[in-house]
């Protein structure tokens, strides 16, 4: 008579017991990686920085050949940084004299400047060719899109007469078998530029070059990392 009570009590302890240890949930399976965030530019600029300045380069001829330089910043170095150079005054005896003479170079940023600048020249003056002027200045500037440069002259004469400055690069006046002069004289190639305010030949094999300014940047780009979402991607799988 106490079989059916006997049997609901045993459900109970079972249901009891199931209760309190339930079957534990299978687990989830694992969130694939994050792919991080989106890669920057898959390149990257690499520059490279030239540059010099000085007020003055004589070659001479006689009584031997040589080269003298006046106020001279040196070659910047390619990682960049500044350099300059200044002198008083530069006293060669029947060939050069001037003032204020002042050189400089710089380079970052992606931008390479140079300029030099003196005052007060005379230039062989018991030549034919001699000249004379007031100002005697050059810029140049390189950088990533380009070179640009410029020079100032004033009070200019030549030769005993008064020469018009245009501006232009390279203005060029010949004393056909004595002299040629360049004006604002530009040697450009890629990503260079080179300004002498006045460059001076004789015909007897003396040279001077006045304010010359270089500037110098070559850019590139390097690769730095994958360059796509797909081989991103592929990282990962």
């Amino acid at each position: 008579m106490f079989r059916p009570f006997l049997t609901l009590a045993l459900l109970l302890c079972m249901s009891t017991a199931n209760a309190s240890n339930p079957k534990p949930h299978p687990p989830h399976p694992p969130h694939p990686p994050h792919p991080g965030p989106r890669p920057a530019d898959p390149t990257a600029a690499v520059t490279s920085y030239s540059g010099r300045a000085f007020g003055a380069e004589i070659q001479v001829v006689n009584p031997q050949p040589n080269t003298l330089i006046f106020s001279d910043t040196g070659n910047l170095p390619s990682a960049g940084g500044s350099l300059s150079a200044n002198l008083a005054t530069i006293a060669v005896t029947g060939t050069l004299t001037s003032s204020t003479i002042t050189a400089a170079c710089d380079g970052s940023g992606g931008v390479a400047n140079a300029s030099a600048s003196q005052e007060n020249v005379s230039l062989f003056p018991v030549k034919a060719a001699a000249l004379t002027a007031s100002v005697v200045s050059s810029q140049a500037r390189a950088d990533c899109d380009g070179v640009s440069g410029s020079s100032v002259v004033t009070d200019l004469v030549f030769a005993g007469n008064s020469v018009v400055v245009t501006g232009a690069a390279n203005q060029t006046i010949t004393l056909a078998g004595i002299a040629t002069l360049v004006i604002n004289e530009q040697i450009v190639s890629a990503g260079s530029i080179t300004v002498n305010a006045i460059h001076l030949t004789l015909g007897t094999g003396e040279e001077v070059i006045l304010s010359s300014a270089h500037a110098d940047v070559q850019c590139s780009l390097v690769p730095t990392r994958p360059t796509s979402w797909g081989q991103v991607k592929q990282i990962y799988r």
